[in-house]
């Protein structure tokens, strides 16, 4: 078996234990007239 964490990856994993990090917050925006695909390709490309 193999993992991949963070673009890393361990050959000949035997065991994995997954924790999900709570302490850290994000703010994300909500634009109701646009899905979020358009608002990547907007902010990536500046359509």
């Amino acid at each position: 078996m193999s993992a991949v964490a963070d673009h890393t990856e361990f050959r000949d994993v035997t065991a994995v234990e997954v924790q999900q990090e709570s302490g850290i917050d994000i703010l994300m925006m909500f634009d109701p007239g646009h899905t979020l695909a358009e608002r990547i390709l907007a902010e990536q490309f500046g359509y």
